[in-house]
């Protein structure tokens, strides 16, 4: 968990009013977008070059071998800044990371508070698999922020 006070004038009774004014929720949502991250459609769209489509590439490790020969890409070298084909070379790390690191696949670390339950009455730690949102939104009664996801088991990250 992690919490950021950002210095401004506002209380949280402020913030929750400003909620209700459409330009501050469209650059509220705008900014967090730009800093946390519940989708790689985006990414993978740029790392292919919009070649394929993200539902077509889209895999869930939790139907996949989670052994790989490949070497992980936190230990590859970092793409010169410079280069031309820098952003498509971090949108293709970002999305190797992501899948490699950041997909969650439950452990009996989940259920830990979950003994003597029923399997099927078990559930999460984590409160995977998310439910997938299309849009990110603020609901104004309650002011609570969803954020766009596309893929049920991806935990949220910066870029």
């Amino acid at each position: 968990h992690l919490l950021i006070w950002l210095k401004h004038e506002y209380t949280p009774a402020q913030l929750k009013e400003n909620i209700q004014n459409q330009d501050f929720r469209d650059n509220l949502l705008k900014y967090l977008e730009d800093v946390v991250k519940e989708d790689l459609d985006l990414f993978r769209d740029e790392a292919n070059d919009g070649a394929s489509a993200a539902s077509d590439i889209r895999v869930s490790i939790q139907e996949t071998d989670s052994i790989t020969n490949e070497v992980v890409p936190a230990c590859l070298s970092t793409p010169n800044p410079v280069s031309c084909d820098f952003h498509r070379i971090f949108c293709k790390d970002v999305v190797r990371l992501v899948g490699t690191s950041n997909i969650h696949k439950h452990s009996t670390t989940c259920y830990k508070y979950s003994k003597g339950k029923s399997d099927t009455s078990k559930t999460c730690r984590m409160r995977m698999p998310r439910v997938l949102v299309k849009t990110s939104n603020i609901d104004l009664s309650t002011g609570q922020i969803t954020m766009r996801r596309s893929h049920p088991w991806i935990n949220n990250f910066n870029e």
